[in-house]
């Protein structure tokens, strides 16, 4: 720990901070780790909490990675969830916003032949919007060769110059 209270590590092995293994039948105990509270008064905004992958060095490297996982299940429990913007968060952002790089944003492209994927996007309460937009290049929405998919819309849609409440498109369609 330095005089400024940073916390550093040498650069001669990988390292980890974690609470130990809990006595048997004890659940896991918590770690957190939270950015600076605001001081009292106007205007006094909380602390960010920045985490970043390693920055490359010398010529043609790659950036390290940021690898956020949940805890493995054992017998028939179930393996943990990854909870993002659960309380207190006006927006949730995922991908860059002010830089001009070109992104691959995957979600759900898990291709293990016996796995299953069920991604949802939006919500059925109130007056929710769900907007899925590109910029010059297509919306694609692509099943299994021989799989039909069916679009619902409580207020209409326009769907390859078909428009109304339900469509179903069929393979290759």
């Amino acid at each position: 720990i330095t005089n400024a209270g940073d916390l550093t590590f040498g650069n001669n092995a990988n390292h980890t901070i974690s609470v130990t293994t809990s006595a048997a039948s004890t659940a896991g105990r918590s770690l957190t780790v939270s950015a600076g509270t605001g001081g009292s008064g106007t205007g006094s905004a909380g602390g960010d909490l920045v985490i970043q992958g390693g920055a490359a060095g010398g010529t043609n490297a790659n950036g390290g990675a940021l690898s956020i996982n949940s805890g493995n299940k054992t017998g028939t429990g179930t393996d943990g969830a990854i909870n993002i913007g659960t309380a207190n968060a006006a927006t949730v952002q995922i991908g860059n916003t002010t830089n001009a790089v070109t992104q691959a944003i995957n979600i759900g492209t898990n291709a293990t032949a016996s796995s299953v994927t069920n991604t949802t996007i939006g919500s059925t309460v109130g007056a929710s919007t769900t907007t899925i937009r590109s910029g010059s290049g297509n919306i694609n929405f692509t099943g299994a060769v021989s799989a039909s998919s069916t679009i619902n819309a409580v207020s209409g849609y326009s769907f390859n110059g078909t428009s109304g409440a339900t469509t179903t498109c069929n393979a290759g369609e």
